[in-house]
């Protein structure tokens, strides 16, 4: 995992991505990998974009495949299960690209 593509998709400023920023840092100084590599399903997806199309808030659902963490020597430290969470995530558009502004996941 790569906290600076976290970091090329946020609003600089921000606390946009700083958990999972954080959580990725802490997965490398501490020699920890994530099994399987995280996938999400995106459902009910809608955009909400605001008048002056400078800002748009989109809501969906999204469900998580389990996993778990191991250790350099392959132990499971941290256990994932399935989950689904309702979520919203604003963007605002920033030289030409959509970054996102903040993000809530309701679980």
């Amino acid at each position: 995992m790569d906290a600076d593509l976290i970091k090329s998709v946020t609003v600089p400023g921000t606390v946009a991505g700083g958990g999972y920023v954080s959580d990725i840092q802490e997965l490398e100084e501490e020699k920890r990998t994530v099994i399987p590599v995280p996938t999400f399903r995106i459902s009910d997806f809608t955009v909400a974009p605001d008048a002056s199309g400078e800002k748009a808030e989109v809501r969906f659902a999204l469900e998580g495949v389990g996993g778990r963490e191991v250790d350099a020597t392959g132990r499971t430290v941290v256990s994932y299960p399935t989950g689904s969470a309702d979520a919203v995530i604003i963007f605002h558009r920033r030289g030409g690209k959509w970054l996102v502004f903040s993000q809530q996941i309701d679980e």
